[in-house]
């Protein structure tokens, strides 16, 4: 297999097997592709973050490309508490993430697992906000709230 890259950016990959072609165009594609958020992809933990301050596992390094990879905070990976990430994750885990933030400036990704997992039983204001029977006074109706009384000073 041979690939070239002429000045103006085009590449040419020149290989006598097809399946082998196709892998490196698609690696080469993962190099230069910018991550979008909404995308899912399958990535490998690579490493356990803990806070500087105190030493709490705060979340996971998740490499979803060749090259690029993102966080996931430990409130995005499940829907439940989770004290501890590594009592969910390992170093060299495959998982199942979403691109939720992609800050150019700074050069990070958000990533979340939870996004991909169906809510908790009997959970609301997921998809949408919870409605009252009956509106703003629920299903208390209007209660006569009895005489008024004036007072002059």
């Amino acid at each position: 297999m041979k690939i070239d890259i002429e000045q103006d950016g085009t590449v040419y990959i020149t290989s006598t097997k097809a399946d082998m072609a196709q892998k490196a165009k698609t690696w080469i594609e993962n190099l230069v592709k910018d991550l979008q958020v909404g995308e899912v992809y399958e990535g490998t933990v690579t490493e356990i973050i803990r806070d500087r301050m105190r030493g709490n596992e705060i979340g996971a390094i998740v490499e979803v490309l060749p090259g690029k990879d993102g966080m996931v905070h430990i409130s995005n990976i499940s829907h439940t508490h989770i004290p501890n990430v590594s009592d969910v994750l390992k170093i060299g885990d495959k998982v199942k993430v979403k691109v939720m933030e992609v800050d150019k400036e700074r050069g990070r990704v958000s990533l979340s697992m939870k996004a991909l997992q169906p809510g908790p039983e009997g959970a609301f204001g997921l998809e949408q906000p919870r409605q009252r029977p009956g509106g703003f006074r629920g299903d208390r109706g209007h209660r006569d709230r009895g005489p008024r009384h004036r007072t002059r000073f």
